[in-house]
């Protein structure tokens, strides 16, 4: 069997192209309590770790505010649901952890949140005071994000260890586009003329390029 087939298997969820929606749109659950499957998509955004796989499937509804998603996790022995029925996006996986976003509609009109699955447990790890947060990486247990904050109306980078949530940036331009290895970060942030590289390493920020 082709790499490509093998991929393909471990990619549908158990019952083909049928989802359980959970009737209390509970972020946290990985429970169904509905009786009647709605018919999804088998697979879209796949994300890879050693032989760990995470994935979304897609819901056909009637929702004016987009097509909610279920994320799925496969050890390539087991398939988990690991979210709720809601609108989940940017699935990052390292090891058996998993990182997304997720808000109750698919255009961002309420909040996104930043969420952690750790094999067993999901956990919401941003801080509801910043109400837009997207686009999370993540290395081991840890993980970054870009998170607007309401008190300056511009996006900050945010670290998360495994415990405690660091602000990295703390100004009134934007910083987008974080990546994460170890416990050191990366990020672009405006200078005020153009876009910067910037580098912290858990304590000091350095500016990587200056032009």
């Amino acid at each position: 069997m082709s790499n490509s087939n093998s991929l393909n298997r471990i990619l549908q969820p158990a019952a083909a192209n049928t989802i359980q929606p959970l009737s209390t749109n509970n972020l946290l659950s990985g429970q169904s309590t509905e009786t009647s499957p709605i018919l999804g998509y088998d697979g879209t955004d796949p994300q890879i770790s050693e032989n760990n796989v995470v994935w979304s499937s897609y819901i056909f509804d009637s929702s004016p505010y987009g097509y909610p998603n279920v994320l799925y996790f496969s050890d390539g022995n087991t398939t988990t649901q690991i979210s709720g029925y809601t609108y989940n996006s940017s699935p990052k996986i390292s090891g058996n952890n998993v990182v997304w976003s997720s808000s109750s509609d698919y255009y961002g009109t309420f909040q996104s949140q930043i969420y952690f699955w750790d094999g067993s447990t999901t956990t919401q790890i941003s801080n509801s005071s910043t109400s837009y947060n997207y686009v999370p990486q993540i290395s081991g247990n840890n993980v970054v994000w870009q998170g607007r904050d309401n008190s300056s109306n511009d996006d900050e980078i945010y670290f998360w260890n495994g415990s405690t949530t660091t602000q990295v940036t703390n100004n009134s331009t934007n910083n987008s586009s974080p990546q994460i290895s170890g416990n050191n970060v990366v990020w672009q942030g405006y200078d005020g003329s153009d876009d910067e590289i910037y580098f912290w390493n858990g304590s000091t920020t350095t500016q990587v390029t200056n032009n």
